[in-house]
């Protein structure tokens, strides 16, 4: 039997790359050709089969990025570039292709992206769960103090030709590397005599690809190596964070110098200790996780308080304003947009509920805020049909009976 070439097990990996792609979050995020996940769905099995005929055809190309400005609480805007759905579907099926062929640049320590190692120790979880076990047994093993960081400006920092040469020494199918190079050669539509960020239209590679981990992990690869052949260190690395626990502060300053130097070789770097960054964050710090006052520090949206893993404040007050928005802000029914809360409330809390994390509490808490919301808006707008001198006649058990009526 002929063996599959990858372009091909790209083309036939179309349809289960779409189930992936269709329970991201973000569900109403568009590109430059206006098409949202919910959408796309609406006429999922007819665009399949275009993406499918096109790629067959050779007549596939990726489109331009559409740049979106994130407001972030009065701090500094960022600029997000997005990809179209029907692009987004593409590189997720090309990264299940490419991803045993670059099974020789896992590091052990990066946990960007889901890897299924045969005669490896199971684990329950993956991604962000699995990292906070890990966090939380290397705590308990002794390497109690932390190094945190991120690196500066990552992805806008990685040249392209680096990328490429790493990719073409293992990807041989002419086909299927014109298509990466479409995708680390992006380019971005913008509005005329607008040049917010030029430079970022040509160096670097986007972030919103489903390949952008990978091409991560291929540059930090012997970064990896360099920081995880220290003794009594363990480096936990996802994308541009990480964190390195050592056993003692001595190792944990050593360790800051030499991430310094190692990043450099690349290109790359990352802010002083206890340097503050445009967006008001202290990005670089080392830290006694043992210590109750000063110990307690944040990794990919989780709260550690040594080995207690919690919600962050600011997660919650953001979901809070998640689901405010949805009430007051968007069109439709009390019934239509109770589901949509109750649908953000189920995928907020699957995030955070896993047998290690000590979350209930503000799940119960945030749950309660959810309830109090939705009676709020209720009871808001029932006055406002009804009129206030017929609301008033109705006691407080009535108006919760008419809630649960209404499906609230």
């Amino acid at each position: 039997m002929k063996k599959k070439g990858l372009y091909k097990k790209a083309v036939d990996g179309i349809f289960d790359a779409w189930k992936d792609i269709r329970r991201h979050p973000h569900k109403e995020t568009i590109g430059v050709d206006g098409e949202s996940i919910e959408s796309f769905s609406s006429n999922a099995i007819r665009n399949i089969k275009q993406i499918r005929a096109e790629l067959r055809t050779g007549s596939f190309h990726f489109q331009q990025l559409r740049p979106h400005i994130i407001k972030e609480n009065g701090k500094k805007d960022r600029e997000i570039l997005i990809f179209t759905v029907r692009d987004r579907v593409v590189s997720r099926s090309i990264l299940e292709v490419i991803k045993p062929k670059f099974a020789k640049y896992y590091s052990g320590s990066d946990y960007s992206i889901k890897r299924h190692k045969k005669n490896a120790r199971s684990s329950r979880y993956n991604g962000v769960p699995l990292i906070a076990e890990l966090i939380q047994r290397s705590l308990r093993d002794g390497f109690y103090w932390v190094f945190e960081t991120d690196i500066k400006s990552f992805f806008d920092s990685i040249p392209k030709e680096d990328i490429l040469k790493i990719i073409s020494h293992e990807i041989n199918d002419k086909a299927l590397f014109s298509l990466i190079q479409e995708i680390v050669n992006f380019q971005v539509k913008r509005e005329k005599n607008v040049s917010i960020n030029n430079d970022k239209d040509i160096e670097g590679i986007a972030q919103g690809s489903s390949i952008s981990p990978l091409l991560a992990s291929l540059y930090l690869y012997k970064f990896d190596i360099a920081i995880s052949n220290i003794p009594d260190v363990r480096l936990i690395r996802y994308v541009d964070d990480l964190i390195i626990l050592c056993k003692t502060r001595g190792v944990a300053d050593k360790v800051y110098i030499f991430v310094q130097e190692e990043l450099a070789k690349l290109g790359l770097s990352i802010y002083k200790l206890n340097e503050t960054s445009p967006s008001g964050k202290i990005k670089t710090r080392i830290l006694n996780s043992r210590d109750s006052r000063e110990g307690h520090f944040i990794f990919l949206g989780l709260s550690f308080n040594y080995c207690d893993i919690d919600i962050p404040q600011g997660k919650k007050v953001e979901f809070v304003e998640e689901v405010k928005s949805l009430l007051f802000e968007h069109h439709g029914n009390f019934l239509e947009k109770k589901k949509r809360v109750e649908n953000k409330f189920a995928g907020f809390t699957s995030q955070y509920s896993h047998p290690h994390y000590r979350t209930r509490d503000s799940l119960f808490s945030l749950r309660r805020k959810v309830d109090s919301l939705l009676e709020d808006y209720f009871i808001a707008n029932i006055r406002d049909i009804l009129g206030y001198s017929f609301f008033k006649k109705l006691t407080k058990g009535q108006i919760k009976r008419l809630l649960l009526f209404f499906g609230g």
